[in-house]
């Protein structure tokens, strides 16, 4: 009895001595038998992999200046230069046409081998990018000449104000720079009717975005370089209607617009003009000024490879004494390219009625085309056939017939 309570006692001592466990510890399983489990080793993490140095920095470029001057020189453009915000530029041009003409009128003939033009042309904007500036000399000839020299405003495609020595506006194809005509010169008839550049002033403008344009001006009515004064003030109009758009006065629309166009137009002339003297007046005695009128209408048609323009004219003459004359005439020319934009077939039909009461003298002409565009416009060569037939019942103006062959090359720059 009394060993059992030792033993008791010495127990509990026993468990009094041992040290303290956490519930973890004392909960977890013990293997019975066996190695123990290690545990697994933590992954490293990825090292950062260092960023690539900044590139070095580069300053940028300083703005262009404004107000410097850009040049360019380019075929359309030509040589020149130019101001960024477009308030001032010069554009150099130039003009040539080299021509070998050969005409057998009867048994006579006449080679002729000269520089029909030679034109530099000096263009610009002045101020403003609506005003504008124009100057044109002819270096052909024996001897200079002046042929435009105008200032042109115009802030708004509707209205515009041009003075100096320009175009008088009548008739279509005087419009035209000859560098766009189709054929190698104006139309006979129109050479006839129209009134040549004259010193003056002008409206005009292109409202409906081109769908209407218009030109009023009046001009001294002296023509060409000539001093102003002699009482012959004169005043011409023209009203069209293009129902594609905005027009470009053009012969090669092909080269210019590729758009179709479908153009009508009317213009109208009063002036006065020098008569001419009789067969037996003297130099020194000066003309007479008459009155005079002209009306013309022209179409132009255009599409796709094929051209049509047509002009018609109208003109009466008050003559000494009293007496009036009408005249009459007009032309029709078409053409269209047979070869992609590089060789073009093309015809023209021209007549002059100066009389239509007594048709005293008709004079007619015929004439077909051979073109080779070797880069459009600025360089091509033409030929042309023309038959001209005279019929008169004047003794001052004798009947003829004429052929002639024309071989040209033309540069524009």
């Amino acid at each position: 009895m009394l060993s059992s309570a030792i033993c008791l006692s010495l127990l509990m001592q026993a468990a009094a001595d041992l040290p303290a466990q956490s519930p973890a510890t004392a909960t977890a399983p013990v293997p019975a038998s066996g190695p123990a489990i290690p545990e697994p080793s933590p992954i490293p993490a990825p090292s950062p992999t260092p960023a690539p140095p900044p590139p070095p920095v580069v300053p940028a470029p300083p703005p262009p200046d404004a107000s410097g001057p850009l040049f360019f020189a380019s075929l359309d453009r030509g040589l020149g230069v130019s101001t960024a915000d477009s308030s001032f530029s010069a554009e150099l041009h130039f003009f040539a046409q080299i021509r070998l003409d050969e005409v057998i009128a009867d048994t006579v003939r006449v080679p002729e081998f000269r520089v029909a033009m030679a034109r530099p042309v000096l263009r610009g904007k002045l101020l403003r990018p609506w005003i504008q500036y124009f100057i044109q000399p002819e270096l052909a000839g024996r001897s200079a000449t002046l042929l435009d020299a105008e200032i042109t405003i115009q802030p708004h495609p509707a209205i515009g104000v041009r003075v100096g020595q320009f175009l008088t506006p009548f008739s279509r194809e005087f419009l035209v720079p000859p560098f766009r005509l189709l054929f190698p010169d104006f139309a006979p008839s129109n050479v006839f009717f129209r009134d040549n550049r004259d010193l003056g002033a002008m409206v005009f403008g292109m409202p409906a975005d081109g769908h209407l344009e218009y030109y009023a001006g009046v001009f001294n009515g002296n023509g060409i370089n000539q001093v102003p004064g002699g009482g012959r003030i004169m005043a011409i109009a023209r009203l069209a209607a293009n129902l594609r758009g905005k027009p470009v006065y053009s012969e090669t629309p092909q080269f210019d617009d590729t758009q179709p166009q479908v153009s009508i137009g009317i213009n109208g002339t009063y002036g006065r003009h020098d008569l001419p003297l009789d067969a037996g007046g003297l130099p020194t005695v000066p003309a007479e000024v008459a009155p005079y009128a002209t009306v013309g209408l022209d179409l132009a048609l255009s599409r796709g490879a094929c051209v049509l323009q047509t002009e018609g004219y109208a003109r009466w003459q008050q003559l000494s004494g009293g007496a009036t004359v009408w005249a009459a005439g007009g032309y029709l020319h078409g053409g269209c390219f047979v070869y992609r934009r590089y060789l073009q077939l093309a015809a023209r039909g021209d007549v002059i009625d100066a009389n239509v009461v007594t048709n005293a003298v008709i004079k007619s002409q015929a004439e077909a085309l051979f073109v080779y565009y070797v880069r459009g416009n600025h360089l091509k060569l033409l030929l042309r056939y023309a038959y001209g037939n005279t019929r008169s019942r004047d003794d001052n103006v004798p009947a003829a017939a004429s052929h002639g062959l024309t071989l040209q090359g033309q540069l524009q720059l």
